[in-house]
């Protein structure tokens, strides 16, 4: 995560900068592969750029200088096209959009985003109660640097969500990055039906009297996206879900911080009618499928990640701090779906491996299983080389451990270098950040996680985005 500053707007990060002009120049960041960059890693650029100023645009100008800008975001968006960009400056914008069937191309995305020509990071902050983009059957498109929050005007009901896509087809292809989405009733971020998004570098919080049971990123029926490098906090619900026959996802090297029930749930209960594709479909038997977790940093929350009517999905490498109720849970769907999935919507097949649990004894169960998960579909579930290391009684292996596959866990102190500071209190935990984490969490020198995981192709690199060692560490951060 490039984190440079933080302020009391979020975190600010390098991100894409700007040439005098508003064209795209290349930064720091190289991350996260998408439709920004040509095959040979250059930064494409927009054939047409719009600006909007709130303060001193005027919609009757052309818009395409900073001095010209319009005043509206909405009259910017009536000309998006294939290679349009939308400049937004600085400012406060209450508009919300509805967008149907708008598409760019992969060599001619649309973009619509913040710019700050002082370039001090300064990012516009939309504000509209409704949320401020919904968009269906769209594609190509990329949002960046911006706020957005969903305030309570007098006369609205309630909050709205921060973005919401709603696909038909593979073919949505979002970007979004440097986003700072708060204080939000419904999810910050809500996907149905999206393909081939990545979420990146984003600063995600809800709102504490918003919905406990949607998540801040709430995906249903979606595949082949990645959530990655972005800090997540302050949740009521879940910090990410993917369900309703998602799969195919990666959620990786994010730092979750208080997220409310639990960090991340791959599956949940979702409605028949709302699975995608439909559970008709010879291709959805489960609510998720090959959702794979890894290099994350979790901190609080009731749970550190829950897996409901699920199949061949992965946590591997993270480092998982003070679950409060349960280290993780294990659950099956309601009753009246259970017929319609497959094994009868038990979770089965998961992998569990390469982390490190550090906790206090959880005020429930210490692993949460549904009585209804049969005894072979518990031992498909697979414990491998974890530590779990819990203070209250160091060296006591949770209870009903030995019900799954397991092998080669440990139960005795990973060795952070310096984990008591702040405590893990609710009030410590409330302070955490992210410039905490690689004094707080990294593993000492000659740690007994150090040198003994096991290989996971797909999860090359630790939280900080260095290589793993072969062997690899066990946890999020190589020492």
């Amino acid at each position: 995560m490039n984190v440079a500053a933080l302020g009391n707007s979020g975190l600010q990060y390098s991100g894409l900068q700007f040439c005098e002009n508003g064209c795209l120049v290349p930064s720091a960041f190289d991350k996260v592969k998408t439709f920004e960059t040509d095959e040979d890693g250059n930064i494409k650029q927009p054939s047409a750029v719009y600006y909007v100023c709130t303060q001193t645009g005027n919609d009757v100008n052309d818009g395409k200088s900073v001095e010209a800008s319009f005043k509206t975001i909405r009259k910017a968006v009536s000309l998006l096209a294939p290679g349009v960009a939308v400049r937004i400056l600085p400012g406060e914008y209450e508009e919300t959009f509805f967008e149907n069937d708008r598409h760019g191309t992969k060599e001619q995305p649309i973009w619509l985003g913040g710019y700050d020509p002082a370039g001090e990071g300064k990012r516009p902050l939309m504000k509209s109660p409704r949320g401020f983009f919904h968009s269906s059957n769209c594609s190509y498109m990329i949002f960046h640097d911006m706020e957005i929050t969903t305030p309570r005007f007098p006369g609205e009901e309630q909050y709205r969500t921060g973005v919401h896509a709603l696909n038909t087809s593979d073919g949505s292809h979002f970007v979004f990055r440097n986003l700072y989405v708060h204080h939000v009733h419904d999810s910050p971020f809500k996907f149905a039906g999206v393909y081939h998004y990545r979420l990146f570098d984003c600063e995600v919080s809800h709102d504490q009297q918003g919905l406990r049971g949607s998540g801040s990123i709430d995906n249903v029926g979606c595949h082949h996206n990645i959530v990655a490098y972005n800090y997540i906090h302050s949740g009521v619900g879940i910090g990410i879900v993917y369900k309703g026959g998602s799969a195919n996802n990666d959620i990786s090297h994010n730092l979750i911080v208080n997220p409310g029930m639990t960090a991340m749930s791959m599956g949940q209960a979702t409605g028949q009618p709302f699975f995608r594709p439909p559970l008709t479909d010879d291709r959805t038997t489960y609510e998720a499928e090959n959702i794979r977790a890894y290099s994350n940093i979790i901190i609080g929350g009731r749970s550190s990640f829950q897996m409901i009517s699920s199949r061949g999905c992965y946590f591997v490498n993270n480092t998982v701090i003070h679950p409060q109720s349960w280290i993780f849970r294990l659950l099956n769907n309601d009753p009246e779906d259970q017929l319609q999935l497959a094994n009868f919507g038990n979770p089965h097949d998961h992998v569990i491996a390469n982390n490190i649990f550090y906790y206090y004894s959880p005020s429930g169960e210490h692993l949460n299983v549904s009585r209804t998960v049969t005894p072979e579909d518990r031992k498909s579930i697979l414990l491998r080389n974890n530590i779990f290391y819990n203070l209250t009684n160091p060296g006591r292996e949770p209870p009903n451990f030995n019900d799954f596959g397991v092998s080669d866990n440990r139960f005795t102190d990973p060795q952070f270098t310096d984990p008591a500071d702040p405590p893990l209190t609710e009030e410590g935990l409330r302070a955490i950040n992210p410039a905490m984490i690689k004094t707080k969490f990294m593993l000492q020198e000659g740690s007994p996680a150090a040198g003994i995981g096991m290989e996971y192709p797909f999860a090359k690199e630790d939280y900080n985005s260095r290589p793993f060692t072969v062997p690899r560490s066990l946890g999020a951060m190589e020492p």
